[in-house]
């Protein structure tokens, strides 16, 4: 498990520097605004994937780790679902109220996904950290 840890810090570091010196160099080329959310997608969608590796692996989750997933999950739930749904007129009665609430997530997390991103970065560091000093 300590290895998998490793691997997963070393590759959410190099993904989250990777995609911010993409974005400064896009910002000086004219491409920037289209390109922003590739960082989104790409570091967020790396992320995801640890988190679901993450979720099966047998050992004690903390504090930001569910905070991570209680925020980003539906984010990413409800991204999928609209890519599924797009055009499509569907009635749901009260329930195209509740949508509101999840596409209120989904552009707030515009703002927050970058801390969160960090968040989770940290969490993997503080985890290996944990396991480092366990020799396990």
């Amino acid at each position: 498990m300590k290895t998998f840890f490793k691997i997963d810090f070393y590759a959410q570091l190099l993904i989250f520097f990777g995609m911010i010196s993409y974005l400064i160099f896009e910002y000086i080329t004219t491409h920037f605004v289209r390109n922003l959310f590739y960082f989104y997608y790409i570091v967020g969608g790396f992320q995801i994937l640890s988190f679901f590796i993450r979720a099966f692996l047998n050992y004690k989750k903390s504090k930001s780790y569910k905070f991570y997933g209680i925020l980003l999950i539906p984010i990413w739930i409800t991204f999928i679902l609209s890519m599924f749904l797009q055009g499509k007129n569907i009635d749901l009665g009260i329930f195209n109220q509740l949508g509101i609430i999840f596409y209120l997530m989904l552009y707030s997390a515009f703002f927050y996904a970058p801390i969160l991103s960090l968040i989770y970065i940290f969490d993997i560091k503080k985890t290996l950290e944990k396991y480092e000093k366990s020799n396990i």
